[in-house]
């Protein structure tokens, strides 16, 4: 007890873990954040709006009084740059501004930016604790007391929890009653892409059809006509050459395919890696320009009932972004977007955060599945010759195949039921028995869509019907 660890001589007499070192390192790693000439420019080069935000936050970091801020924009109107510009300012004069996201990919944007539940320790899990676990006596902490401006970028989509956590976080670091403890605050977002507002929408300036819907301007929507032969329209509108990407890599950087889900992430990659030429291995490579240390990280399920019995599992966290969610491109702004939309979205503030990472229409291509749109409808609410429907079901009952009587058909029954109980008897003829009769399986959950839909004779109708 009491020893200190270079007396059992395992590491160089240099090392030290004195807690007053550890302190300085966090503080002088933010100070020593290098400033590009490119970014200490951009103050000359912001617009009149900007220019003004830029002034009252700078006026701010240097007044006795803190201060909190909320930059609102959609997508492409030069937040990041006003970002950039107020982050340089003050490094460059050797103060330190801290650079926290929602998101991770929107963190990486930012020069020294960090997710803000990697800086702040805000737990994942708020119905646990609904603090961030940093001591007042942590190098964070230090870090926090000592710095001019903390800018969050994305905190639109940050959970009400987690900026109360924050407040609560500054204010007891501070010893301040005041709001985010007397420091100057940024924060930045888009509040178009959370309900209920919309831009032109909201305005009702955005025409519409006779049921109220809004149509896609027809040049940007890829038609479909099958999906194998639409999805290569869509691949090669995002990129058209990829002979040309391996000998000028950087020029598919700023391209990306979106989707809701990861599930149609992993097939478009899959498909765009199947496609390219040569060593795939190799161009990657070629972009990096400087070493980077990627680690293994272990990632542990929530101990809930819901996950069942916890487990840690170690993986990389790389993969490949030829397509990419709709969340994880939140805060950037592509010279390229495809969009590809083969289930529904959560919701049109999700449409919003897609569309709105183009710059313009003529860089933007969108393919929808028929039917993805649609409303997922029960059973019982579906009427015979109704379009544009949905429906999720699980196969009860799967009969055999048999013949009609007195003809030459072929026909195949089954039973479907829905979440509510209601249930429905299909039918399936002739070529379409091999084709679709092994994909229904007893006891699997399907989604039908845009079925054809047809009351039953009276001579064939029975009591139950």
């Amino acid at each position: 007890m009491g020893k200190r660890i270079t007396d059992y001589l395992l590491v160089s007499h240099g090392f030290d873990s004195c807690p007053h070192e550890r302190l300085t390192r966090e503080i002088e790693n933010e100070r020593g954040l290098h400033v590009t000439p490119d970014d200490l420019l951009m103050s000359l080069k912001l617009n009149c709006e900007q220019k003004h935000a830029y002034d009252l936050i700078l006026a701010a970091c240097f007044s006795a009084e803190g201060q909190a801020f909320f930059i609102d924009g959609p997508g492409g109107i030069g937040k990041t740059f006003l970002y950039r510009s107020l982050l340089a300012a003050l490094r460059s004069q050797g103060y330190i501004a801290i650079a926290v996201a929602t998101s991770g990919i929107a963190a990486s944007i930012l020069p020294g930016g960090r997710t803000a539940h990697s800086r702040f320790k805000i737990s994942l899990d708020f119905s646990k604790n609904k603090t961030c676990q940093l001591s007042k006596q942590s190098s964070v902490a230090k870090l926090l007391f000592e710095c001019k401006l903390i800018l969050w970028d994305e905190a639109s989509m940050a959970k009400r929890e987690m900026i109360e956590a924050y407040d609560d976080l500054l204010r007891d670091t501070m010893d301040s009653d005041l709001s985010f403890g007397g420091k100057v605050v940024v924060f930045g977002g888009d509040f178009r892409q959370t309900l209920p507002f919309l831009l032109r929408i909201g305005e009702g300036k955005e025409l519409v059809d006779g049921n109220g819907e809004i149509t896609l301007p027809p040049d940007i929507v890829i038609p479909y006509y099958d999906k194998e032969q639409s999805l290569n329209r869509l691949l090669e509108s995002v990129f058209p050459d990829l002979h040309l990407y391996s000998k000028d890599s950087y020029t598919m950087i700023n391209r990306c395919i979106l989707a809701p889900k990861n599930s149609s992430v992993d097939e478009l990659n899959e498909l765009l890696i199947n496609r390219f030429p040569g060593n795939l291995q190799r161009l990657c490579l070629a972009v990096m320009q400087e070493k980077v240390f990627i680690p293994k990280i272990p990632l542990q399920t929530s101990d809930n009932e819901r996950n069942g019995i916890p487990f840690i599992r170690t993986q990389f966290p790389a993969r490949l972004c030829f397509a990419l969610t709709i969340n994880k491109s939140q805060g950037q702004t592509l010279d390229y977007i495809g969009l590809y939309l083969c289930e529904p979205i959560f919701s049109h503030g999700q449409l919003y955060v897609a569309l709105s990472r183009a710059r313009t229409a003529a860089e933007l291509k969108v393919l929808l599945v028929p039917g993805t749109m649609t409303n997922l409808l029960p059973i019982q609410d579906i009427v015979p010759f109704m379009k544009n429907w949905s429906c999720l079901v699980t196969v009860q009952e799967k009969q055999q195949i048999t013949d009609s009587k007195g003809t030459p058909t072929k026909e195949q029954k089954f039973i479907f039921y829905d979440a509510e109980g209601s249930k429905v008897e299909a039918i399936i003829f002739n070529a379409d028995i091999p084709k679709m009769s092994p994909l229904l399986r007893v006891y699997k959950m399907y989604k039908i869509t845009n079925a054809e839909v047809k009351p039953i004779p009276a001579k064939f109708q029975t009591p139950e019907h």
